[in-house]
């Protein structure tokens, strides 16, 4: 591949004019989060405190099940954390998650506990991720030795064939 430049411009400053609407309109959009986290945060106290969603303002979407391990649509990994930390004792639970630009709360209702794994496939998922980090271990091991080796290459020798 072969490029010809036509024109160079270097980089300078956009001047304020330019950007000022694009400033405005972050700094709106920053200031809206903030207070949409600071409103959230009051509603899970409301709920925490005992008080019923409707004094809280608050209606639920419909029931989902999340798993630990599954990416869920509109759900952020710091809301499945936060899901996955409420304790089943106290059912019904509320969390609550930053997002992207504001904040969520969810309704814990049920927790659904994943049968016990078969003794014979847990013993082979261990021994699996055992012989996994021995190799780990092993290659850092031999790339640590290669780093502290004073290997020269002489490249005409290997050039004489």
């Amino acid at each position: 591949m072969a490029a010809r430049l036509l024109e160079y411009k270097p980089s300078a400053p956009r001047p304020f004019d330019e950007v000022k609407e694009e400033i405005r309109k972050q700094l709106v959009r920053q200031e809206a989060g903030e207070l949409a986290q600071k409103a959230g945060r009051e509603k899970l106290a409301l709920l925490e405190q005992g008080r019923s969603e409707r004094d809280a303002g608050l209606a639920f979407a419909k029931a989902v099940t999340v798993a630990r391990n599954r990416a869920q649509p509109g759900f952020s990994p710091e809301a499945i954390t936060r899901i996955f930390q409420a304790d089943p004792a106290k059912l019904p639970s509320y969390v609550g998650a930053a997002s992207a630009g504001g904040f969520s709360i969810y309704k814990v209702d049920g927790v659904i506990n994943p049968p016990e794994p078969e003794p014979a496939r847990l013993a082979s998922a261990r021994k699996a991720i055992s012989d996994a980090r021995s190799r780990e271990i092993f290659e850092a091991y031999i790339a640590d030795l290669k780093g502290k080796a004073k290997v020269e290459i002489n490249q005409a020798n290997l050039d004489k064939k």
